[in-house]
């Protein structure tokens, strides 16, 4: 599993559409979209702020990858 689908399970197991995620991150959703089907890579911040709204830390999302999808 990859960091855009990995993102996409933990909205999808808190209950949040990707207009939600929108809202609460003020990140676009094309941009949320685009993250999540792996068309784009998150920056450091974007990725905290997506973090903070599903309740995650940073580094339990980043160890639960493979090395190579880091």
């Amino acid at each position: 599993m990859n960091i855009g689908n990995r993102i996409k399970y933990l909205r999808k197991k808190r209950n949040l559409t990707l207009q939600q995620l929108t809202e609460i991150t003020g990140l676009s959703t094309g941009y949320l979209s685009n993250l999540e089907r792996n068309l784009t890579s998150p920056t450091l911040i974007n990725l905290q702020q997506i973090c903070e709204a599903l309740s995650i830390n940073i580094t339990d999302l980043l160890n639960s990858l493979p090395q190579d999808k880091i």
